[in-house]
């Protein structure tokens, strides 16, 4: 699928396993499981869902989606063992904003 080389699109908090986050493709945006991945929830107030389409006029569909999130990683030094780690960054198929920061666990 176009984008695959471009992240880890699933992560688990390195501080508290039970939060899980993944980037979708599709502009479909931000999800957060904090049960160990059992139950899902889009994040609401994540505002960028992706914008790259890597070739528009693809009929096949292939190259004509919405790229979406790529990745999603942790600072593991913004955490405490057993507590969700406080920076998140998320990558994005945006060629204007491709990154994006949390400071408070996700929460903004």
């Amino acid at each position: 699928m176009p984008g695959r080389g471009m992240g880890e699109r699933l992560a688990v908090d390195p501080n508290r396993n039970s939060v899980v986050y993944f980037a979708a493709e599709g502009g479909n945006g931000l999800w957060r499981s904090t049960d160990h991945g059992a139950t899902w929830a889009k994040v609401t107030s994540f505002p960028n869902a992706g914008n790259y389409v890597a070739d528009p006029n693809d009929t096949s569909g292939y190259q004509a989606q919405n790229q979406g999130l790529t990745w999603v990683a942790f600072d593991r030094a913004t955490g405490t063992s057993g507590a969700a780690t406080r920076t998140v960054y998320v990558g994005v198929a945006d060629k204007e904003n491709p990154v994006y920061r949390s400071t408070d666990g996700g929460t903004t």
